[in-house]
Protein backbone atom coordinates (compact mmCIF):
# COMPACT_ATOMS: atom_id res chain seq x y z
CA UNK A 1 0.00 0.00 0.00
CA UNK A 2 1.31 3.01 -0.99
CA UNK A 3 1.59 6.11 1.81
CA UNK A 4 1.42 9.45 2.43
CA UNK A 5 3.35 10.77 4.64
CA UNK A 6 2.99 14.87 5.19
CA UNK A 7 6.26 16.08 6.65
CA UNK A 8 5.07 19.42 8.21
CA UNK A 9 8.46 21.12 8.85
CA UNK A 10 7.54 24.24 9.89
CA UNK A 11 8.49 27.26 9.76
CA UNK A 12 8.75 28.89 13.51
CA UNK A 13 6.19 31.21 14.76
CA UNK A 14 3.32 30.22 12.22
CA UNK A 15 0.83 28.63 14.34
CA UNK A 16 2.49 25.39 14.56
CA UNK A 17 2.31 24.85 18.36
CA UNK A 18 -1.68 25.11 17.65
CA UNK A 19 -1.78 22.67 15.00
CA UNK A 20 0.28 19.76 16.94
CA UNK A 21 -2.25 20.27 20.29
CA UNK A 22 -4.65 19.72 17.18
CA UNK A 23 -2.99 16.68 16.46
CA UNK A 24 -2.58 15.76 19.96
CA UNK A 25 -6.21 16.11 21.17
CA UNK A 26 -7.41 14.40 18.14
CA UNK A 27 -4.90 11.56 18.00
CA UNK A 28 -7.41 8.66 18.08
CA UNK A 29 -9.73 10.49 16.24
CA UNK A 30 -7.59 11.40 12.96
CA UNK A 31 -6.18 7.32 13.00
CA UNK A 32 -9.91 6.62 13.02
CA UNK A 33 -10.47 8.34 10.01
CA UNK A 34 -7.30 7.61 8.06
CA UNK A 35 -4.28 9.78 9.24
CA UNK A 36 -1.83 8.69 11.68
CA UNK A 37 0.35 10.84 14.24
CA UNK A 38 3.01 9.01 15.71
CA UNK A 39 4.03 8.74 19.04
CA UNK A 40 2.49 9.76 22.40
CA UNK A 41 3.62 13.21 22.44
CA UNK A 42 2.58 16.77 21.22
CA UNK A 43 5.31 16.88 18.53
CA UNK A 44 8.50 15.25 16.96
CA UNK A 45 10.82 18.27 18.34
CA UNK A 46 13.37 15.12 18.98
CA UNK A 47 13.95 14.73 15.01
CA UNK A 48 15.94 17.60 14.90
CA UNK A 49 18.62 16.93 17.64
CA UNK A 50 19.01 13.26 16.70
CA UNK A 51 19.20 13.94 12.94
CA UNK A 52 22.08 16.65 13.58
CA UNK A 53 24.00 14.82 16.13
CA UNK A 54 23.94 11.20 14.30
CA UNK A 55 24.78 9.82 10.56
CA UNK A 56 22.38 7.61 8.80
CA UNK A 57 23.74 4.29 9.69
CA UNK A 58 24.26 5.51 13.50
CA UNK A 59 20.80 6.32 13.50
CA UNK A 60 19.81 2.51 12.40
CA UNK A 61 21.65 1.38 14.78
CA UNK A 62 19.97 2.61 17.31
CA UNK A 63 16.27 1.61 17.11
CA UNK A 64 15.28 3.42 20.73
CA UNK A 65 15.97 6.80 18.81
CA UNK A 66 12.87 8.69 18.38
CA UNK A 67 13.22 9.04 14.90
CA UNK A 68 13.41 5.23 14.17
CA UNK A 69 10.37 4.51 16.68
CA UNK A 70 8.36 7.18 14.66
CA UNK A 71 9.52 5.98 11.20
CA UNK A 72 8.80 2.49 12.14
CA UNK A 73 4.82 3.48 13.83
CA UNK A 74 4.63 5.04 9.84
CA UNK A 75 5.71 2.23 8.44
CA UNK A 76 3.62 -0.68 10.14
CA UNK A 77 0.67 1.72 10.31
CA UNK A 78 -2.35 0.68 8.36
CA UNK A 79 -3.59 4.26 7.49
CA UNK A 80 -3.07 5.43 4.27
CA UNK A 81 -2.26 9.42 5.64
CA UNK A 82 0.73 9.94 7.97
CA UNK A 83 1.52 13.66 9.79
CA UNK A 84 4.92 13.93 11.62
CA UNK A 85 5.73 17.39 12.62
CA UNK A 86 8.66 19.42 13.90
CA UNK A 87 9.29 22.95 12.86
CA UNK A 88 12.89 22.66 14.09
CA UNK A 89 13.32 20.71 10.49
CA UNK A 90 12.96 24.26 8.70
CA UNK A 91 16.40 26.08 10.16
CA UNK A 92 18.23 22.84 11.01
CA UNK A 93 17.94 20.41 8.15
CA UNK A 94 17.79 16.93 7.61
CA UNK A 95 16.09 16.32 4.34
CA UNK A 96 18.78 13.87 3.26
CA UNK A 97 19.23 11.64 6.09
CA UNK A 98 15.30 11.82 6.87
CA UNK A 99 14.45 10.43 2.98
CA UNK A 100 17.53 7.70 3.35
CA UNK A 101 15.80 6.72 6.78
CA UNK A 102 12.24 6.05 5.01
CA UNK A 103 10.98 3.31 3.22
CA UNK A 104 10.97 4.32 -0.90
CA UNK A 105 7.21 3.14 -1.05
CA UNK A 106 6.38 6.09 1.34
CA UNK A 107 5.59 9.30 -0.70
CA UNK A 108 6.65 12.47 1.26
CA UNK A 109 4.73 15.71 1.20
CA UNK A 110 6.95 18.57 2.74
CA UNK A 111 4.65 21.13 4.26
CA UNK A 112 6.15 25.03 5.09
CA UNK A 113 4.39 28.18 6.00
CA UNK A 114 5.84 30.96 5.56
CA UNK A 115 5.87 34.33 7.53
CA UNK A 116 6.62 37.89 6.60
CA UNK A 117 10.46 38.24 7.99
CA UNK A 118 9.75 41.63 9.48
CA UNK A 119 6.84 40.18 11.60
CA UNK A 120 8.99 37.04 12.14
CA UNK A 121 12.27 38.52 13.42
CA UNK A 122 10.12 40.23 15.97
CA UNK A 123 8.02 37.47 17.08
CA UNK A 124 11.09 35.19 17.14
CA UNK A 125 13.31 37.35 18.92
CA UNK A 126 10.54 37.74 21.49
CA UNK A 127 11.08 33.54 21.37
CA UNK A 128 14.81 34.22 21.75
CA UNK A 129 14.24 36.14 24.92
CA UNK A 130 12.24 34.25 27.07
CA UNK A 131 13.20 30.53 25.73
CA UNK A 132 15.44 28.97 28.51
CA UNK A 133 17.63 27.68 25.83
CA UNK A 134 18.61 30.94 24.16
CA UNK A 135 17.73 33.55 26.96
CA UNK A 136 18.63 36.26 24.86
CA UNK A 137 19.85 39.89 26.65
CA UNK A 138 20.39 42.33 23.96
CA UNK A 139 17.65 44.53 22.92
CA UNK A 140 16.63 44.35 18.95
CA UNK A 141 18.00 47.40 17.32
CA UNK A 142 19.74 47.24 13.73
CA UNK A 143 22.93 46.10 14.56
CA UNK A 144 21.26 42.53 16.07
CA UNK A 145 18.74 42.35 12.61
CA UNK A 146 21.52 42.36 10.53
CA UNK A 147 23.30 39.86 12.48
CA UNK A 148 20.02 38.03 11.77
CA UNK A 149 20.47 38.67 7.85
CA UNK A 150 23.05 35.86 8.11
CA UNK A 151 20.69 33.41 9.46
CA UNK A 152 18.65 30.30 7.24
CA UNK A 153 15.60 30.26 9.01
CA UNK A 154 14.10 33.93 7.53
CA UNK A 155 15.30 33.13 4.08
CA UNK A 156 12.08 31.02 3.06
CA UNK A 157 13.87 30.38 -0.47
CA UNK A 158 17.02 29.13 1.35
CA UNK A 159 14.93 27.07 3.33
CA UNK A 160 12.95 25.47 1.18
CA UNK A 161 14.82 24.89 -1.42
CA UNK A 162 17.39 21.77 -0.10
CA UNK A 163 13.76 20.16 0.96
CA UNK A 164 12.96 20.40 -2.68
CA UNK A 165 15.61 19.05 -3.77
CA UNK A 166 15.97 15.93 -2.05
CA UNK A 167 12.09 15.03 -2.36
CA UNK A 168 10.95 17.00 -5.35
CA UNK A 169 9.42 20.37 -5.65
CA UNK A 170 6.15 18.68 -7.22
CA UNK A 171 5.75 17.57 -3.34
CA UNK A 172 6.99 20.57 -1.69
CA UNK A 173 3.75 22.62 -0.57
CA UNK A 174 3.92 26.39 0.80
CA UNK A 175 1.71 28.66 2.39
CA UNK A 176 1.62 32.02 3.61
CA UNK A 177 0.89 32.66 7.21
CA UNK A 178 -0.87 35.87 7.04
CA UNK A 179 -4.58 36.57 7.61
CA UNK A 180 -5.36 37.44 4.60
CA UNK A 181 -4.53 34.37 2.96
CA UNK A 182 -5.16 32.17 5.82
CA UNK A 183 -8.49 33.66 6.87
CA UNK A 184 -9.50 30.88 8.78
CA UNK A 185 -6.30 30.43 10.58
CA UNK A 186 -3.62 27.27 10.58
CA UNK A 187 -5.92 24.52 11.35
CA UNK A 188 -8.70 24.88 8.58
CA UNK A 189 -5.52 25.63 6.21
CA UNK A 190 -3.69 22.79 7.32
CA UNK A 191 -6.55 20.11 7.09
CA UNK A 192 -7.94 21.23 3.59
CA UNK A 193 -4.20 20.37 2.30
CA UNK A 194 -4.20 16.90 3.71
CA UNK A 195 -8.32 15.98 2.51
CA UNK A 196 -9.38 16.00 6.08
CA UNK A 197 -12.83 17.58 6.82
CA UNK A 198 -13.58 19.08 10.19
CA UNK A 199 -16.33 17.99 11.71
CA UNK A 200 -17.83 18.43 15.71
CA UNK A 201 -16.11 15.46 16.70
CA UNK A 202 -12.92 16.66 16.47
CA UNK A 203 -11.68 18.73 19.54
CA UNK A 204 -10.74 22.39 18.14
CA UNK A 205 -8.22 24.24 20.57
CA UNK A 206 -10.29 26.80 21.71
CA UNK A 207 -7.07 29.07 21.95
CA UNK A 208 -4.13 29.51 20.39
CA UNK A 209 -1.06 27.96 22.00
CA UNK A 210 2.27 29.83 22.41
CA UNK A 211 1.20 33.30 22.17
CA UNK A 212 3.46 35.60 22.14
CA UNK A 213 4.03 37.71 25.07
CA UNK A 214 3.57 41.76 25.09
CA UNK A 215 6.30 43.89 24.94
CA UNK A 216 6.56 44.81 28.82
CA UNK A 217 6.47 41.33 29.72
CA UNK A 218 9.45 40.26 27.00
CA UNK A 219 11.37 43.10 28.25
CA UNK A 220 11.22 42.00 32.05
CA UNK A 221 11.84 38.60 31.10
CA UNK A 222 15.27 40.43 28.84
CA UNK A 223 16.04 41.94 32.32
CA UNK A 224 15.96 38.89 34.25
CA UNK A 225 17.76 37.03 31.60
CA UNK A 226 20.55 40.17 32.51
CA UNK A 227 19.88 39.45 36.23
CA UNK A 228 20.35 35.61 36.63
CA UNK A 229 22.51 34.46 34.25
CA UNK A 230 22.77 30.95 35.58
CA UNK A 231 18.78 30.50 36.03
CA UNK A 232 16.88 28.86 33.14
CA UNK A 233 14.12 27.94 35.31
CA UNK A 234 13.12 31.76 35.79
CA UNK A 235 12.33 31.80 32.39
CA UNK A 236 10.09 28.12 32.31
CA UNK A 237 8.40 29.91 35.14
CA UNK A 238 7.75 32.97 33.14
CA UNK A 239 6.29 31.17 30.30
CA UNK A 240 3.74 29.30 32.38
CA UNK A 241 0.43 29.24 30.61
CA UNK A 242 -1.23 30.79 33.69
CA UNK A 243 1.84 33.95 33.34
CA UNK A 244 1.01 34.00 29.72
CA UNK A 245 -2.54 34.15 29.64
CA UNK A 246 -2.60 36.91 33.00
CA UNK A 247 -4.98 39.35 32.96
CA UNK A 248 -2.06 42.29 32.98
CA UNK A 249 -1.66 40.95 28.94
CA UNK A 250 -5.38 42.41 27.88
CA UNK A 251 -5.25 45.93 27.97
CA UNK A 252 -1.68 45.98 26.27
CA UNK A 253 -1.40 47.17 22.51
CA UNK A 254 0.64 45.91 19.93
CA UNK A 255 3.67 47.80 19.68
CA UNK A 256 6.33 47.24 17.23
CA UNK A 257 10.32 47.34 18.54
CA UNK A 258 11.21 47.87 15.02
CA UNK A 259 10.72 51.61 13.65
CA UNK A 260 8.58 51.48 9.98
CA UNK A 261 11.73 52.14 7.98
CA UNK A 262 13.80 48.98 10.09
CA UNK A 263 11.23 46.75 9.22
CA UNK A 264 10.70 48.03 5.21
CA UNK A 265 14.06 47.80 5.11
CA UNK A 266 14.20 43.95 6.27
CA UNK A 267 11.11 43.32 3.75
CA UNK A 268 13.83 44.68 0.89
CA UNK A 269 16.57 42.60 2.07
CA UNK A 270 14.21 40.14 1.47
CA UNK A 271 12.21 41.18 -1.92
CA UNK A 272 13.76 39.49 -4.62
CA UNK A 273 14.11 35.83 -2.50
CA UNK A 274 10.38 36.26 -1.68
CA UNK A 275 9.67 37.02 -5.37
CA UNK A 276 11.77 33.59 -6.36
CA UNK A 277 10.14 31.80 -3.59
CA UNK A 278 5.93 32.91 -4.99
CA UNK A 279 6.94 32.37 -8.82
CA UNK A 280 8.72 28.95 -8.29
CA UNK A 281 6.41 27.12 -5.45
CA UNK A 282 3.28 29.38 -5.52
CA UNK A 283 3.45 29.73 -9.14
CA UNK A 284 2.46 33.31 -9.05
CA UNK A 285 4.17 34.79 -11.98
CA UNK A 286 4.36 38.61 -10.58
CA UNK A 287 6.10 37.05 -7.47
CA UNK A 288 3.94 38.74 -5.13
CA UNK A 289 4.57 36.83 -1.39
CA UNK A 290 2.55 38.42 1.21
CA UNK A 291 -0.55 41.02 0.21
CA UNK A 292 -0.58 42.55 3.25
CA UNK A 293 0.23 46.36 2.67
CA UNK A 294 4.47 47.38 4.01
CA UNK A 295 4.56 49.59 6.88
CA UNK A 296 3.77 53.05 6.17
CA UNK A 297 7.34 54.96 7.05
CA UNK A 298 5.23 58.17 8.34
CA UNK A 299 3.05 55.86 11.00
CA UNK A 300 3.50 56.92 14.42
CA UNK A 301 6.30 55.04 16.13
CA UNK A 302 8.31 55.66 19.13
CA UNK A 303 11.51 53.35 20.36
CA UNK A 304 10.25 51.67 23.16
CA UNK A 305 10.94 53.89 26.38
CA UNK A 306 11.60 50.61 29.07
CA UNK A 307 9.52 49.42 32.23
CA UNK A 308 8.06 52.26 34.18
CA UNK A 309 7.05 51.65 37.85
CA UNK A 310 2.95 51.82 36.91
CA UNK A 311 4.09 48.16 34.66
CA UNK A 312 5.82 46.27 37.02
CA UNK A 313 3.32 46.18 39.21
CA UNK A 314 0.55 44.19 37.18
CA UNK A 315 3.78 41.69 36.44
CA UNK A 316 4.99 41.56 39.90
CA UNK A 317 1.02 41.03 40.79
CA UNK A 318 0.63 38.14 38.43
CA UNK A 319 4.07 36.53 39.18
CA UNK A 320 2.71 36.39 43.06
CA UNK A 321 -0.64 34.69 41.75
CA UNK A 322 1.02 32.68 39.53
CA UNK A 323 3.53 31.21 42.33
CA UNK A 324 0.38 30.63 44.58
CA UNK A 325 -1.88 28.45 42.33
CA UNK A 326 1.53 26.49 42.02
CA UNK A 327 1.54 26.17 45.71
CA UNK A 328 -2.34 25.24 45.75
CA UNK A 329 -2.03 21.57 46.57
CA UNK A 330 1.14 22.17 49.07
CA UNK A 331 -0.63 24.34 50.86
CA UNK A 332 -3.37 21.69 51.22
CA UNK A 333 -0.67 19.10 51.92
CA UNK A 334 0.83 20.85 54.98
CA UNK A 335 -2.34 22.93 56.37
CA UNK A 336 -0.47 26.30 55.77
CA UNK A 337 -2.56 29.38 55.15
CA UNK A 338 -2.50 30.64 51.66
CA UNK A 339 -1.96 34.42 53.22
CA UNK A 340 1.36 32.79 54.54
CA UNK A 341 2.47 31.13 51.41
CA UNK A 342 1.69 34.04 49.55
CA UNK A 343 4.00 36.34 51.43
CA UNK A 344 6.92 33.97 51.66
CA UNK A 345 6.23 34.39 47.74
CA UNK A 346 7.06 37.85 47.70
CA UNK A 347 9.56 38.18 49.70
CA UNK A 348 11.42 35.48 47.95
CA UNK A 349 10.36 37.41 44.46
CA UNK A 350 11.33 41.00 46.03
CA UNK A 351 15.49 39.37 47.17
CA UNK A 352 15.58 38.49 43.53
CA UNK A 353 13.64 41.30 41.76
CA UNK A 354 15.71 43.95 43.64
CA UNK A 355 19.21 43.03 42.03
CA UNK A 356 17.73 44.53 38.87
CA UNK A 357 17.15 47.54 40.33
CA UNK A 358 20.06 48.72 42.33
CA UNK A 359 21.61 51.48 40.56
CA UNK A 360 18.07 53.39 40.15
CA UNK A 361 17.29 53.05 43.90
CA UNK A 362 20.80 54.01 45.09
CA UNK A 363 19.91 57.54 42.57
CA UNK A 364 16.65 58.10 43.93
CA UNK A 365 18.34 58.43 47.09
CA UNK A 366 21.06 60.02 45.78
CA UNK A 367 18.81 62.99 44.58
CA UNK A 368 16.77 63.38 47.38
CA UNK A 369 19.57 63.65 49.45
CA UNK A 370 20.83 66.39 47.02
CA UNK A 371 17.70 68.04 47.02
CA UNK A 372 17.35 67.97 50.68
CA UNK A 373 20.79 69.41 51.04
CA UNK A 374 19.71 72.03 48.50
CA UNK A 375 16.61 73.65 50.61
CA UNK A 376 19.12 74.44 53.19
Amino acid sequence: MERILYLHIGGPKTGTKTLQNFFYKNRQALRDRGYFYPGRGLNHLDICDELGEHNVSRIRSLPGLSVMRWIEEVEISSCPSCIISAECLAFRGGAKKLRELLSSSCRVKVIYYARRQDELIESRYNQFVKAPVYRMKENLDEDLVDSFYERVDFDHLQVITPWAEIFGKDNVIVRCFEEIQMPNGIIEDFTRIIGLSLDDTLKIPATRMNKSLDIHHTEFIRLCNRAFKDMPEINDYLDMKHFKENRALNHVPVQHRLSPTTRIEILNHYEESNRQFAREYLGREDGRLFYAPWPDPQEPWEPYRGLTAEELVPIFTEMIYTAEMRQVRVIQKKDLQPLTSCLEILNYFLKKVMLLIPGRIKQYFQEKNDRWYNRK
